[in-house]
């Protein structure tokens, strides 16, 4: 889904169809005019990555600033700042998986902006 208006095929094209309720099940991709194919290939990318810890993107969102925004299917909301994302998304992978999951439901949102770090807020 784009913006809640419309919808983005895997090639960054957008479509309206005539009725959007039945699709509210598709993530949600949102970003400025024209950065459609940037958030769609990022979305395909990044997912690919979580496959490995059973996780699902539901929102990603490009900042007019140029910041990376998602959130996932279990709650957990992550900034992933400006650069590096896919660098940054293996990083959140690999501290899931050793000091999250087990704490899961305990974390609100994970700070990637960092080149070395990860700020977990929690609940």
């Amino acid at each position: 889904r784009w913006k809640n208006e419309a919808l983005l095929n895997y090639d960054g094209k957008l479509f309206w169809p005539k009725e959007m309720g039945s699709y509210e099940h598709l993530p949600l991709l949102s970003g400025p005019d024209k950065s459609e194919w940037t958030l769609i290939s990022e979305y395909q990318q990044l997912q690919s990555y979580l496959s490995e810890v059973d996780l699902a993107i539901v929102s990603l969102e490009l900042g007019h600033q140029d910041e990376w925004f998602l959130e996932f299917n279990n709650g957990i909301r992550a900034i992933l700042g400006k650069q590096d994302i896919l660098r940054k998304m293996k990083r959140f992978i690999r501290v899931y998986k050793t000091d999250l999951v087990n704490q899961i439901d305990k974390v609100a949102r994970v700070d990637l902006r960092y080149n070395k770090a990860v700020a977990v807020a929690w609940k």
